[in-house]
């Protein structure tokens, strides 16, 4: 029974470090590579709360999971699930005014 257990603690362990690294390098990228530089007026036109959901919130998402899978918790991920939730209202919110002008 010992011998089944071992493999499959090691990757569980593997798995936990894979999903910070992955994580961590797509809260990276969407911090640094913003999709808003290419439109800066219309980021202009948007309130100060759609700017910074749009801006901050899915880099936030990523980095929760990372801390969830780091603190093996599901606090982090509850709230990564909340956060995405509003960044993704607030942009079909933003895409659907932007059509109508």
């Amino acid at each position: 029974m010992q011998s089944i257990t071992r493999p499959v603690a090691w990757i569980a362990t593997k798995m936990h470090t894979l999903c910070i690294v992955i994580s961590v390098i797509v809260a990276g990228a969407y911090y640094f590579v913003w999709p808003g530089w290419k439109d800066p007026e219309r980021v202009r036109q948007r309130s100060l709360w759609s700017r910074i959901i749009l801006r901050w919130f899915h880099s936030l998402t990523w980095v929760l999971l990372a801390a969830a899978c780091f603190l093996r918790a599901t606090l982090p991920a509850v709230l990564a699930g909340g956060v995405y939730l509003i960044f993704i209202l607030t942009l079909a919110h933003e895409r659907s005014s932007a059509r109508r002008q």
